[in-house]
């Protein structure tokens, strides 16, 4: 941004970002003459990348102490995040709570929907 003297990417992410040329340390243009030159240096780079962590799971749930009063409940779609679907459906009609699940009508017939869902 010209007024601010800083791109968008360093004030959103606080630094610029790194294109694929940044990633591998810079080489003549004479060594990727010599394929075996360019594999050499190509697994010597790869080599010393590092994955990413895996990301950090919250597995914690949170369950009302109202929950006994409950007549309809939202539930969450499961499977892949999507931004073109929600990550809840519409609300169903509790017919029935027990402590670990929820009895529901679903399309008109009684399904058991976990708690923990």
């Amino acid at each position: 941004k010209e007024g601010v003297g800083h791109t968008s990417a360093e004030l959103v992410y606080g630094m610029a970002l790194a294109i694929p040329g940044q990633m591998i340390d810079p080489v003549s243009p004479q060594d990727f003459l010599d394929p075996a030159k360019y594999v050499h240096h190509l697994q010597t780079s790869m080599s010393h990348l590092s994955p990413a962590g895996p990301r950090q799971q919250n597995d914690t749930s949170h369950v009302p102490k109202d929950i006994n009063t409950w007549t309809h409940v939202f539930v969450r779609n499961d499977g892949i995040p999507s931004q073109f679907w929600p990550p809840y459906s519409r609300t169903y009609k509790v017919i029935q709570i027990e402590p670990k699940y929820f009895v529901l009508n679903i399309g008109g017939k009684q399904n058991i929907v976990s708690v923990d869902h």
